[in-house]
C-alpha cells in the first residue's frame, strides 16, 4: 500500500532535500492551477480535472507543516508573511472567481495565516492565547468556507503541525490525519450524490498525494532547491490575474 512505502511520515520528510521539497511545490501548483481552471474557465467543470485539483490543498498543507514543525518559534514571522501576501492576493481571488463566488470569499492564504498565527500565540503563550485563538476561528471559518475548505482546512493543516512535530506520530495521531483530510471534502456532500464525492473527492484526496509522496520518496535526489524565496506567492497572484483575465475575454466572446 502506498501509506506503507511512505515510512512514518516525519521520517519521510527528514529524508527530503530541498530539491525534492521544490519538485512538492511544483506538483501542488500544477494541481491547483488546473483546479482553478477547471472552476474559472470550464462550464460545466470536469469531475476528472477536479480530482486531479483535490492533491493541491494536502500537499500545501504538509510543506507547511512541515516548515512550522521544524521552526515553531518562527511561527510569528510566517503569520506576518501569510497575512501581507493574503491581503495582497484577494482582489486578484475576488477578480479571477467573479461570477462563481463571492466577493468576499477567502482565498486559501487566510487559513494559513489563521494556522500560524494559531501557533504562534500557543507556542509563546502570549496572554489570553487560547480566548483570541477561539476568536480568530471565528472570525475567518465562515469566509473561508465558500471557497477555502474552511473550518476543516484549519482543522487539517493544525492536525498536519502537530502530526509532523512529533517524532512517532502514532496510530491515534495518522488517524485523526486521515479523517481531517476525508473532512476537506464534508461540505460537498450537502449538494453532489455521495458516489461522486466518493470517487472524484475523497479518494483522490487520499491517494493522489499519496502517490506523490512515495513516487518523491522513491527518486533519490540531492541537490539544492531550484524554486526561489517566496516563488508560490508570485505564480499565486499572477495565475489568478491571468485566469480572470482569460474569463472576462470568454464572457464577452473576444476568445
Amino acid at each position: 500500500m502506498l501509506i506503507g512505502q511512505v515510512r512514518a511520515v516525519p521520517g519521510y520528510f527528514e529524508r527530503m532535500t530541498p530539491f525534492s521539497m521544490d519538485v512538492l511545490k511544483c506538483v501542488a501548483l500544477i494541481a491547483m492551477l488546473i483546479d482553478h481552471m477547471n472552476d474559472i474557465l470550464l462550464s460545466p467543470s470536469s469531475l476528472l480535472l477536479y480530482a486531479v485539483g483535490r492533491m493541491a490543498m494536502p500537499l500545501f498543507a504538509l510543506i507547511f507543516a512541515f516548515n512550522m514543525a521544524k521552526q515553531p518559534g518562527r511561527a510569528q514571522e510566517l503569520a506576518k508573511r501569510q497575512w501581507k501576501w493574503a491581503i495582497i492576493t484577494q482582489p486578484f481571488f475576488a477578480f479571477a472567481f467573479y461570477g462563481h463566488q463571492p466577493w468576499y470569499a477567502l482565498n486559501i492564504l487566510f487559513v494559513f495565516f489563521v494556522c500560524s498565527q494559531l501557533i504562534a500565540w500557543v507556542y509563546s503563550r502570549t496572554k489570553y492565547s487560547w480566548i483570541k485563538s477561539i476568536l480568530l476561528i471565528a472570525l475567518f471559518a465562515w469566509p473561508l468556507s465558500l471557497a477555502s475548505y474552511g473550518l476543516a482546512g484549519i482543522v487539517f493543516v493544525l492536525i498536519s503541525v502537530l502530526m509532523l512535530a512529533s517524532i512517532t506520530p502514532g496510530r491515534v495521531a495518522l488517524l485523526l490525519w486521515v479523517i481531517s483530510l476525508i473532512s476537506l471534502n464534508a461540505a460537498s456532500l450537502m449538494t453532489v450524490p455521495i458516489i461522486e464525492v466518493v470517487v472524484f473527492a475523497i479518494i483522490p484526496t487520499l491517494c493522489l498525494p499519496l502517490f506523490v509522496l512515495t513516487l518523491t520518496d522513491s527518486i533519490e535526489v540531492t541537490g539544492k532547491r531550484f524554486l526561489p524565496r517566496q516563488t508560490f506567492y508570485w505564480l499565486y497572484c499572477g495565475h489568478l490575474l491571468v485566469l480572470g483575465i482569460i474569463a472576462v475575454l470568454l464572457r464577452y466572446g473576444v476568445i
